[in-house]
């Protein structure tokens, strides 16, 4: 048995797939890696002669700009991994990659707390939000979630607990407060602004 082999060794999830990132991925670490070095070495030779001709300036210039070349390799080499594992995601809005990447960390019967998921979503994409999280929740996961959005909290089958002071109460959706509002705003948007 290796125990670095995902497939040979018996961890979690998360775990799983980073390290099948790390598996599947690392020749673009170690070449960015291997870069960084290279870099090192021939910034800090070249210091290093600047020194002796030139006097102490190179010296401490050259380090620093060796340290962000690696800094810098590192992060590009990173990027490059997460983009094989989860994707390109420069043509997606903010919305679009954290569904892509709420899709892809979901596992089937998982506990999930979610908090706000609706935050960084157009009112289209809590949509395809609330189908994503029925075909997880179909497949036997379940889902906590803390929301003010009237659409997610019309999740099917949901169990609302409205939390006020030090209170806990189950509540029906039509009554729930963000619902009310909502819907009166929508219905007068600007009965409401003429009052503000």
């Amino acid at each position: 048995m290796n125990p670095f082999d995902p497939d040979d060794y018996p961890l979690r999830p998360t775990v799983r797939r980073l390290s099948h990132l790390w598996w599947g991925e690392r020749r673009l670490v170690l070449i960015g890696l291997a870069c960084a070095l290279v870099y090192t070495t021939l910034t800090l030779s070249v210091s290093f002669l600047a020194a002796v001709v030139v006097g102490g300036l190179a010296t401490v210039a050259g380090p620093i700009f060796g340290t962000l070349f690696i800094v810098l390799v590192g992060y590009t080499a990173l990027t490059l991994a997460m983009m094989a594992q989860f994707g390109r995601d420069e043509w997606r809005s903010h919305g679009e990659t954290f569904l892509n990447l709420l899709e892809k960390r979901l596992v089937v019967e998982g506990l999930y707390f979610l908090d706000e998921p609706e935050a960084p979503l157009s009112p289209l994409r809590i949509l395809s939000l609330i189908s994503l999280l029925k075909q997880v929740v179909a497949d036997g996961s379940q889902l906590v979630i803390c929301t003010h959005s009237p659409i997610l909290m019309a999740f099917p089958g949901a169990e609302i607990l409205l939390f006020e002071g030090d209170t806990i109460t189950p509540t029906p959706y039509q009554e729930l407060d963000h619902v009310r509002l909502t819907r009166a705003f929508l219905n007068d948007p600007e009965g409401y602004l003429r009052r503000l």
